[in-house]
């Protein structure tokens, strides 16, 4: 028998008549890119976050990328090296520079206050990190519908992340305004 880790295709037959009527809707309007259902998303996934904004983009990666160059160039960006690449990817591509602190016994960062200092918790298995500050940027591609606590809260639906979508997306909530323009 052979038994995959991620059935994504299983997983699809479970909600198959949604999906497609949904899919169908779309492509008889004609919005492939951007478009109404993207609006009703980032209202819904505002919402669901307690944020304000949300903007939808093509990944969690580029969600943090946005994010990061949206509020900081060449400055030391704090984070944890227990992470996926793309945190540091992200970090080094906005033109800042990562510098890592180790996680404690949790698995997560030490709570820490950063007043004026660019940080990145990173959020993984049900553990969310607990970091107060001006300009921290949540990396909650593990983490889908935790409250945004930080600046903004970066999202990946990856396929095989919690909630994952059909192709690759992600989407930054925030409750700041000028923040949400700068990303979109």
């Amino acid at each position: 028998m052979n038994i995959l880790l991620v059935d994504l295709k299983a997983q699809y037959q479970n909600i198959k008549p949604e999906v497609d009527l949904a899919i169908s809707r779309v492509l008889s309007k004609g919005f492939y890119v951007m478009g109404k259902e993207v609006e009703a998303f980032e209202e819904e996934w505002a919402e669901y976050c307690k944020a304000k904004y949300c903007v939808g983009v093509s990944s969690g990666t580029d969600a943090l990328y946005l994010a990061l160059s949206a509020v900081c160039t060449n400055a030391q960006v704090i984070t944890t090296p227990f992470t996926f690449f793309a945190t540091t990817q992200a970090i080094i591509h906005s033109g800042n520079y990562p510098a890592f602190i180790d996680v404690d016994e949790t698995g997560n960062l030490p709570s820490l206050d950063f007043k004026s200092r660019v940080a990145i918790p990173v959020h993984l298995y049900g553990r969310p990190g607990s970091w107060q500050g001006e300009k921290v940027i949540e990396d909650s591609a593990h983490a889908h519908g935790l409250p945004l606590s930080g600046l903004a809260a970066c999202f990946s639906f990856y396929p095989t992340k919690n909630l994952g979508g059909f192709g690759q997306s992600g989407a930054v909530v925030t409750n700041d305004e000028m923040l949400a323009y700068k990303i979109r």
